[in-house]
C-alpha cells in the first residue's frame, strides 16, 4: 500500500486526507498545534461560555467549492445556518445597503440609497443565476477553466464578454460600471475586501460579485455552535476513511532520495517515510523544510523570497447586549461591514499596503449570534 503524509490539520489537509484515505492510500496528517483546524477553529477566548471563531466565521465558499462539496460535513453533524440578513454596509448618515438572501429585498435596498441600483443589480443577478454554477465551476476549477468558461459563455452569450471583462477588472470599476453611484460601488468593494485585493486591484471584481452571487443562493452560512464544528466532521471523515491526525507533531524536514519525496523528519528526530509528501503551508516554511537540492533553483528563489499581502488582524468581543447600530438593517445582519465611502475603503487599503496603520481601517464585524444562540 502507498503511504502519504499531509502536513497541516487544517481544512486544506484534512480535505485532502480525506480524499486519498478515500483512494486505499495509508495517509497520516501531521499538525504541529495542539488540535486540527488551524483557521478553522472555535475557542473561549474573552469570557466562560463565550464560544469565538479563531478566523473562519462564514462559509459561503463552502457551498461553493467542489472540494468541500464533496465533503460529508451534515452526515459527521454539522448544521448550517442561512442568515437571511447576510450583510449590511451602513453609512455615517444612518442608512445602510444590505445584502439580503433575497433579491427583491436586495434590490429594494440599493434603491433606497440610490435610485436606480436596485434595477441594475436584478438584471444581473437574474441573467446569471441560471448559470450560477457554471459561473462559480469556472472559478474553482483547474486552471484554465476551458470547459466551464465556454458553459458560461453559452450560456450568457452577448453578455459574456462584458461580464467576462469586468470580472477580470476591479471591483471598483466593475460597480461604477454597473450602479454609476459611489456607495453602491462602496456595498460590492466591501465584499471583494474579504479577499484581501484593495478596490482597485485587477481580479477583485470577480472575488466581490461572487461572494454577492453566493448571498443570493447560499447565503453567507454558519455552522451551529461555531466554525470549530466543521473541522469536527472533516477530522471524523478522515479517521473514519482510515487517515490518521497526529497533533503536536511539528514537521522540521521534508526528506527528498533520489529526486523524490521519501518522508518527513520531526523536530525531536522522528522520522516518518512515505511515497509522497503533501504540504499545505506557504512559501516561507515550505522553503525552510526542503533540502537546498530538493527543487530548482529558481522556484527555491520564488519561495524564500515570496512577498506576502497584507495582513488582518481580529479582535474577539463578549458583550452584554447586541451592539447598537445606528443603522436599523445593521442590527439584524449576519455580517455588517464597517467600511464607509468607497474613498473611505480604497484609503485603508492603500495605507496597508504601504505598510501603516489605516486611520479608518475597513472592519467585518461578525455577528453569528444573531443566529446562533450557542
Amino acid at each position: 500500500m502507498k503511504r502519504a503524509i499531509v502536513i497541516g490539520a487544517g481544512h486544506n489537509g484534512l480535505v485532502c486526507a480525506a480524499e486519498l484515505a478515500a483512494g486505499g492510500v495509508e495517509t497520516t496528517v501531521l499538525e504541529q498545534a495542539p488540535a486540527p483546524g488551524g483557521g478553522v477553529s472555535s475557542v473561549e477566548v474573552t469570557l466562560p461560555g463565550f464560544v469565538h471563531d479563531h478566523c473562519a466565521a462564514f462559509f459561503p465558499v463552502t457551498h461553493a467549492a467542489p472540494a468541500m462539496r464533496a465533503q460529508p460535513l451534515a452526515e459527521h453533524g454539522v448544521e448550517w445556518i442561512a442568515p437571511e440578513r447576510v450583510m449590511a454596509h451602513p453609512y455615517e448618515d444612518g442608512s445602510a445597503i444590505v445584502l439580503d438572501h433575497d433579491l427583491g429585498s436586495t434590490a429594494r435596498s440599493l434603491d433606497r440609497v440610490s435610485p436606480g441600483a436596485g434595477d441594475a443589480w436584478r438584471g444581473l443577478i437574474e441573467r446569471v443565476l441560471p448559470h450560477e454554477r457554471a459561473f462559480v465551476t469556472s472559478i474553482f476549477n483547474r486552471l484554465p477553466p476551458v470547459g466551464p468558461a465556454l458553459r458560461l459563455g453559452a450560456g450568457l452569450r452577448l453578455d459574456a464578454v462584458d461580464l467576462g471583462r469586468r470580472l477580470l477588472g476591479s471591483v471598483e470599476a466593475f460597480g461604477q460600471a454597473l450602479f454609476d453611484a459611489e456607495r453602491p460601488t462602496a456595498w460590492i468593494a466591501g465584499a471583494a475586501m474579504h479577499s484581501g485585493l484593495e478596490p482597485r486591484a485587477a481580479g477583485s471584481g470577480a472575488f466581490g460579485f461572487m461572494l454577492m452571487l453566493l448571498g443570493h443562493t447560499a447565503s453567507w452560512p454558519i455552522p451551529r455552535g461555531g466554525a470549530g464544528r466543521v473541522t469536527d466532521a472533516l477530522v471524523a471523515n478522515a479517521t473514519e476513511l482510515g487517515a490518521r491526525v497526529r497533533c503536536d507533531a511539528s514537521v522540521e524536514r521534508i526528506l527528498v532520495r533520489g529526486g523524490r519525496a521519501a518522508g518527513v523528519r520531526l523536530h525531536g528526530g522522528e522520522e516518518l517515510a512515505a511515497d509522497a509528501v503533501v504540504a499545505t503551508v506557504s512559501a516561507g516554511p515550505m522553503a525552510r523544510m526542503l533540502p537546498d537540492d530538493a527543487l530548482p533553483e529558481r522556484t527555491f528563489r520564488a519561495l524564500r523570497n515570496w512577498r506576502y499581502g497584507t495582513g488582518v488582524f481580529k479582535l474577539d468581543y463578549a458583550l452584554d447586549g447586541p451592539v447598537p447600530w445606528a443603522a436599523e438593517e445593521a442590527r439584524s445582519a449576519a455580517v455588517v461591514h464597517v467600511a464607509g465611502e468607497l474613498h473611505d475603503l480604497t484609503r485603508a487599503a492603500q495605507e496597508g499596503n504601504r505598510g501603516e496603520t489605516p486611520q479608518r481601517p475597513a472592519l467585518v464585524v461578525g455577528q453569528q449570534s444573531q443566529y446562533d444562540a450557542t
